[in-house]
């Protein structure tokens, strides 16, 4: 049995008493067999099963991890013996719980005790008055120790540079980050050895000032030139910073996740978890390769995925939370949001010929880049899809879209079909004429519904440099479930903050609820908009079916496992603007109470 977490200052076992309003009793003596008896009976709610008929029961029984009835509550009644544990939920909603299935959990609980701007809308002086607190609280790394900052909001401060930075009262390197965007003073810059001579990385880019110096902005790749030089946390502090995020995404439902940039650092990590009895959500990982491994010997990168899966991956689903890889995470473009530009385009970014006052918006000769071209891609595609690998491809504009169904073409025409389900993720912009070949391919659309709202990204960063026709594209998440793709979902946490039902939330009004700006209230592109019926299914069913779980997770099935949740309200009924103000009451994985409120 694995450990139970502590939520606030109670353990879940005293705060199991005050559950659901007090509706946890003890069962009465029965003519139950006790080879019938469940461990676990909740009746009395809205047991949503998000089975292929979407049906909703009054209650589930759970004997041994799996789930043994889905019905009514008084054929449930046969289950309850003198040790049952029931609940009665008073008409409470339970559903399948939460899978993520793209995520970076370790990022975030490292972001959940370092020093972080919290992804808040700050000016200058705001943001140098955190970090500043930060540096003071610090006093005794000066002059030498470096600060990495983390949950910038790049889009927040309208011309970064390093002035920002090198205005504050410290001698320290300093290196501050969205994920994607750095942004590095003088001395963390001077360091690094980054002057006006050094090359851009072939992945990202060195922002610079008209003089060709550097002026801070690192942009994907050029981070690491300076984020590799920081001390890296000790695999304590790192066991401590996961073990942070596991509660957290178990207080906001999630009971499966899939890691989507794993190394054999985070796999040790996770193992030193279970070993403990401290893992109380299903991981699995999807395993990168480098572009410098897909330039190089691609057989010698294949070679060294299939080593860590064999060391630490499990064969199969347990009851209990394990480990499982089986998947291949290839980067293919950058951002497209300005200033970074990075994510590949088949048409060019806008650019302003005229001046801010007036200004005259016209395509120029910036494409983004492709981070892997189809010559070093397709037969690294091919090969790892022989080899059995599912492969999870970031792509982002139009082109890096194409690029990786293109690559699942060429794989599919030398390979055959297979079940692999390749998945290409976020699809920020894709050309119409792409939609329909995720169906045709097979291809899964792995998305972050909480892009798709007006707010500093997609109005200040990409509405003029993308112009009216693609901007009116963008995220078009109900054009691809239209057009038959197959939906999953993935919060890509910490690039923003944890919050699972906000998400969800977006991907049904498109609109931002956190900001009266009239100019990021208006929802973006509603069309693209779906029902909460289909966001659901997304984030429950659809990242089994990516994660080749369907059979065991996903549904509130007899024989599936019991990895439930039991909700503070009924998100299939309340105004669709409230599904972010949702809470998890319960959370169960394997049977297991792993957090409760």
């Amino acid at each position: 049995m694995y450990t139970l977490k502590r939520a606030g200052a109670f353990t879940i076992f005293t705060m199991v008493l005050v559950a659901l309003a007090g509706a946890t009793q003890a069962s009465p003596a029965s003519k139950v067999k006790d080879s019938q008896a469940a461990d676990l009976v909740l009746r009395n709610g809205f047991v949503y099963t998000v089975d292929a008929k979407e049906r909703v029961k009054q209650a589930v029984a759970v004997d041994d991890g799996r789930i043994v009835f889905v019905g009514s509550n008084g054929k449930a009644k046969q289950f309850i013996g003198p040790d049952t544990r029931v609940v009665d939920l008073r008409g409470k909603m339970v559903m399948p719980g939460l899978m993520d299935g793209h995520i970076h959990e370790l990022s975030g609980g490292r972001q959940l005790t370092a020093c972080s701007l919290d992804y808040q809308d700050l000016e200058d002086d705001q943001m140098r008055a955190v970090i500043q607190e930060c540096l003071d609280s610090t006093s005794d790394q000066e002059p030498d120790g470096w600060l990495s900052v983390e949950a910038w909001l790049a889009q927040s401060t309208p011309d970064p540079d390093k002035s920002i930075l090198d205005a504050l009262d410290t001698n320290r390197p300093i290196l501050v980050t969205d994920t994607h965007v750095g942004l590095a003073n003088s001395r963390a810059l001077e360091l690094a050895g980054i002057d006006s001579g050094t090359p851009d990385p072939p992945d990202g880019r060195i922002g610079r000032y008209p003089n060709g110096e550097p002026n801070g902005i690192l942009v994907d790749g050029a981070v690491g030139l300076v984020r590799d030089l920081i001390p890296q946390p000790t695999f304590e502090q790192d066991l401590a910073s996961l073990n942070a995020a596991v509660d957290a995404l178990n207080a906001e439902g999630v009971t499966s996740i899939m890691d989507a940039s794993a190394d054999e650092h985070t796999l040790q990590l996770f193992e030193a978890l279970e070993a403990q009895g401290e893992l109380t959500l299903r991981a699995d990982f999807a395993l990168r390769i480098s572009q410098a491994e897909a330039f190089g010997n691609q057989d010698e990168a294949i070679a060294r995925v299939t080593d860590l899966k064999d060391r630490y991956s499990d064969a199969t689903v347990t009851v209990a939370p394990n480990i499982n890889t089986n998947t291949i995470k290839l980067v293919l473009d950058g951002l497209r949001t300005f200033p970074t530009q990075t994510g590949a385009l088949l048409e060019p970014y806008y650019v302003n010929i005229g001046t801010e006052a007036e200004p005259e918006w016209v395509p120029g000769d910036d494409y983004g880049e492709l981070y892997i071209p189809h010559n070093n891609l397709f037969p690294l595609v091919r090969s790892l899809d022989a080899a059995g690998w599912q492969l999870h491809m970031h792509v982002v504009g139009d082109r890096a879209t194409r690029e990786g169904l293109d690559a699942i073409e060429f794989t599919r025409n030398g390979n055959g079909p297979n079940d692999q389900r390749h998945t290409l993720v976020h699809i920020d912009l894709a050309h119409p004429t792409d939609y329909p070949r995720f169906a045709e391919l097979d291809t899964i659309a792995s998305v972050s519904y909480q892009w798709g709202r007006r707010d500093q990204f997609t109005i200040d960063g990409e509405q003029d440099y993308m112009g009216p026709e693609r901007f009116d594209r963008l995220y078009p998440f109900q054009s691809l479930r239209q057009n038959g793709a197959f939906i999953a979902w993935g919060s890509d946490w910490p690039v923003d903050p944890l919050s699972e039902w906000r998400s969800l939330e977006i991907g049904v009004t498109r609109t931002n609820d956190l900001t009266t700006d009239p100019k990021y209230t208006d929802p973006l592109n509603a069309s693209e908009g779906t029902d909460i019926e289909d966001v659901v299914h997304s984030a429950t069913a659809g990242t089994a079916y990516q994660l080749h779980k369907e059979g065991v997770l996903g549904s509130i099935e007899v024989g599936k496992l019991a990895d439930l949740i039991v909700l503070n309200q009924n998100v299939l009924q309340v105004p669709p603007g409230e599904i972010s103000e949702t809470k998890v009451l319960e959370t169960i994985v394997g049977g297991e109470t792993v957090y409760s409120r």
